[in-house]
């Protein structure tokens, strides 16, 4: 009596405390950086004059690429000749269909402060190009060819000098400002133009380049209006180089909740595979418990692996290590609804054996209690496994948190890499409590639907105990797809 006691206030206490991080967290956040940690974002502008070009270009790193150029931003001037070397490497310009050579004419970097105080860069090249005088409704193309498995906002304008612009397929004006403000309604969709095409004829008024005579604008950083994720985790970061004797469990407490609610946050899908997988043949608080602390581990490892090699300064593409990330959670998930699928499929025969005994005779022969007994040890027979909730946990931690991953930069960056680790570690905790918490909740809600459903084998009752089966079978493996998807169009 006790040991259920026990078991029913710690269910409760996880299910409040899943509640109260859904209602204290918004239904969307903005991203500290506008586009994500990960993003390099491009702009390039083209300036069409009679008998030569100029192009301006603009890469806008975010918080985890700039992390990645190490000692390297110490020296900006450096780092921007060298950036603008690639960039003039990766664009091709042609007039007439014949290609125009660009040269670097000048290159500047800056950089300002984005999440949890890390540095942003912000990388200007200017590039000329020079050809033999246009005639009438002359073909010119800009066309981009970056690598490296870069993702992030990627826009070109064109404008012209001395010339008319007879047709083009890009806009005179940036509507990113230069990648200094992204349009928030943007923001889940990028931009994605990489070439632009004109047809051009000489005589018109005199133009120049949009960001020309401006002084160059700082690296976009973190936006107004932070969510509760984000905003826990920049009170985190800030206290990392704080002293005290009560600042540690201050900050281990603040990156647990930022975990929780973190795991919240839409486009996650650890909230919807709680629901649909810690199901009613999974609701004991030890199952719900082995998940969390399943996505705790697997959080942690994916964060300290990635971590120690973006500080290394290892030249890899987070982009790509994401998305494939996302794509192993994908199959986990699927081959976790393929399962389900087969435990339905068993409960429907059992039920229709069930019903067929019935018809013969079974409550006859076997009182109300052993038949009761007898469903119950059933449904103990075909609930998940260990390996099952152990597959769920991998698939809801296996992709690192880019706010834990942001704040273990920030401590390798202080010296205090060991508080990183704490820190990242709690993260962990607390994605682990919400997606425990919820998944517990969800379990009382189904536990609650089948006993108000009557106990007979046949009529409605048995279609709504097999529609549920089916139902959550089935939107396991859609979010299996999902995921795999969305990850396919990203690498």
């Amino acid at each position: 009596m006790m040991r259920a006691s026990r078991k029913a206030l710690l269910r409760t206490a996880l299910v409040l405390g899943a509640t109260a991080v859904a209602v204290l967290a918004p239904a969307s956040a903005a991203s500290a950086h506008p586009l994500g940690n990960f993003t390099v974002n491009h702009y390039t502008g083209l300036l069409v004059g009679t008998d030569r070009a100029d192009v301006e270009h603009v890469v806008d790193l975010a918080e985890i690429p700039t992390a990645q150029l190490g000692n390297r931003i110490d020296d900006l001037d450096r780092l921007a000749g060298d950036q603008c070397t690639n960039v003039t490497d990766s664009l091709q310009l042609a007039v007439a269909g014949d290609p125009v050579e660009l040269q670097l004419a000048a290159a500047s970097a800056v950089t300002s402060q984005g999440q949890a105080g890390l540095d942003v860069t912000r990388v200007t090249c200017q590039l000329r190009g020079e050809y033999e005088p246009l005639g009438d409704r002359t073909t010119v193309t800009l066309a981009e060819d970056f690598t490296g498995g870069q993702i992030g906002w990627r826009e070109m304008t064109a404008r012209g000098d001395g010339t008319t612009l007879d047709a083009a397929d890009v806009p005179t004006d940036s509507i990113s400002d230069r990648l200094a403000s992204y349009p928030t309604d943007l923001l889940d969709s990028p931009l994605d133009v990489r070439s632009a095409s004109l047809t051009v004829s000489p005589g018109g008024p005199a133009g120049e380049l949009e960001g020309a005579g401006a002084p160059d604008a700082s690296a976009a950083g973190t936006p107004d209006g932070l969510g509760a994720a984000d905003w826990m985790t920049e009170k985190v970061a800030a206290l990392l180089d704080n002293g005290g004797a009560w600042w540690l469990v201050l900050i281990l407490a603040l990156a647990t909740v930022a975990g929780a609610a973190h795991a919240l946050l839409p486009g996650h899908g650890k909230t919807l595979m709680a629901f649909y997988l810690v199901d009613g043949q999974a609701r004991s608080v030890r199952a719900a418990l082995r998940v969390g602390l399943t996505v705790t581990a697997a959080h942690t490892t994916s964060v300290f692996v990635l971590g120690i090699v973006l500080a290394a300064g290892a030249t890899i593409a987070p982009a790509p290590v994401f998305a494939t990330l996302t794509a192993i959670s994908g199959v986990i998930v699927c081959w976790l609804g393929v399962g389900l699928i087969r435990r339905a499929r068993r409960v429907q025969a059992h039920d229709g054996a069930h019903m067929h005994a019935h018809d013969h005779g079974h409550d006859h022969s076997h009182g109300h209690d052993h038949s009761h007994g007898h469903d119950h040890s059933h449904q103990h027979s075909h609930g998940p496994g260990r390996g099952s909730l152990a597959a769920l946990g991998i698939a809801g931690g296996v992709v690192p948190s880019p706010s834990a991953l942001i704040l273990l930069l920030v401590g390798v960056a202080l010296g205090k890499t060991w508080l990183g680790a704490l820190v990242v570690l709690a993260f962990g905790v607390g994605m682990a409590a919400t997606l425990t918490g919820v998944g517990l909740a969800a379990a009382d809600v189904v536990a609650r639907v089948q006993g108000w459903m009557p106990t007979r084998r046949t009529g409605w009752a048995r279609l709504a105990r097999l529609t549920v089966s089916y139902g959550g079978a089935a939107g396991v493996c859609a979010v299996g797809v999902g995921l795999v998807l969305r990850s396919a169009l990203t690498i």
